[in-house]
């Protein structure tokens, strides 16, 4: 009734591996409850909380984007997501994408770029470039180390504690 079609049972179902032909998933799993699903370009990882139910969750998820043509903003990552307290749903919590900058047709160059989440939305927060500039809060570097923000925002800061010693910004 789970839709498995073939598969590996260890230890009378305390361990499973399952091919799932109509969504053509391979399925993972621990005393009946899939932990691990691999989709074409996704894998899931999930994680088994206690609220009113028990509700299986995507808690990981290790993804490649891509439009199926060449191009930049493409590339593999890390998708974390969070459970809401109402609704059990969830959101976006962060992410983590090597993301094409360059793209020859022959060869990748690719920034590391880290995004968290403001209301389930991620947006890009800091990034590594492929030549080894550091942007925070700007996509695009000029310098080693490039710290961008509004203007009545302290950039960097200095402290000992509550004390502040340096500001700059």
């Amino acid at each position: 009734g789970n839709g498995y079609t073939g598969g590996i049972a260890l230890d009378a179902d305390a361990m499973h591996i399952y091919h799932n032909a109509s969504s053509r998933s391979l399925i993972l799993g621990v005393n009946e409850t899939e932990v691990v699903r691999v989709d074409g370009n996704q894998l899931t990882i999930t994680s088994t909380t206690a609220n009113t139910t028990t509700v299986d969750r995507d808690i990981l998820k290790i993804v490649a984007k891509s439009s199926g043509t060449t191009g930049v903003g493409f590339g593999g990552g890390i998708q974390f997501q969070s459970q809401r307290v109402t609704g059990n749903a969830l959101q976006n919590a962060g992410e983590i994408y090597a993301e094409a900058e360059i793209n020859s047709g022959t060869n990748i160059s690719s920034a590391l770029v880290f995004r968290t989440a403001s209301n389930g939305v991620p947006s890009e927060k800091l990034r590594i470039t492929n030549n080894g500039k550091v942007g925070i809060g700007t996509d695009n570097p000029s310098g080693k180390l490039d710290i961008s923000a509004a203007a009545s925002t302290d950039m960097l800061m200095f402290k000992n504690g509550a004390t502040n010693f340096a500001r700059l910004g």
